[in-house]
């Protein structure tokens, strides 16, 4: 069972900051709460991969239905560098009907819209839901998901990223899905 980065993030962050308070190594509680953001955003980059032990191959004790399958006509529609540094990525593609994505996760989260047909989203601890066309879901962070195409016609998606310079969009979890890399 993968355990939650959220809880462990914020658990390292808790840690530090009782380390510092009872240590009195800042009396300056400004300071003691801006370390305490830093060793919480810091844990996020350095411990994001470590936490989820791979394979995976199951959402909430189940495996998802569908047959393992890369987007169909996927393309990049955007991929640029926002004024604020974050890079931003809008990419396309076709679930075909029948198919899903390996179990995976996201460091930073996204965001799908559903252009055509239907999506089952499975995430993690949350009850599955059926997404239609003209609707979009949210994607959370260090959470194992997959997304299936449980109907009978080809769906087009539109997946939007925004995440930091040079960090990678998708994590593989599952086995037997392209792009997948054991620990």
């Amino acid at each position: 069972m993968a355990v939650s980065s959220c809880n462990f993030k914020n658990l390292f962050g808790r840690v530090c900051l009782q380390y510092f308070e009872e240590n009195n190594v800042f009396s300056n509680k400004t300071i003691t709460m801006a370390l305490f953001g830093f060793f919480s955003l810091f844990s996020l980059s350095v411990f994001s991969d470590s936490i989820i032990n791979k394979p995976v191959t199951t959402i909430n004790g189940e495996i998802p239905p569908g047959i393992l399958a890369p987007l169909g006509n996927s393309f990049v529609m955007l991929d640029t560098i926002t004024a604020d540094g974050s890079r931003l990525v809008i990419h396309n593609g076709v679930r075909l009907a029948g198919t899903r994505v390996g179990i995976h996760i996201h460091d930073f989260g996204g965001w799908t819209c559903v252009i055509s047909g239907t999506i089952t989203d499975f995430v993690e601890g949350q009850e599955p839901t059926e997404n239609p066309a003209g609707t979009c879901y949210y994607m959370p962070p260090h959470t194992p998901m997959t997304a299936a195409n449980l109907g009978t016609e080809d769906a087009i998606v539109i997946d939007t990223f925004d995440l930091p310079e040079g960090q990678k969009m998708i994590t593989i979890l599952e086995p037997g899905y392209p792009g997948y890399v054991a620990d």
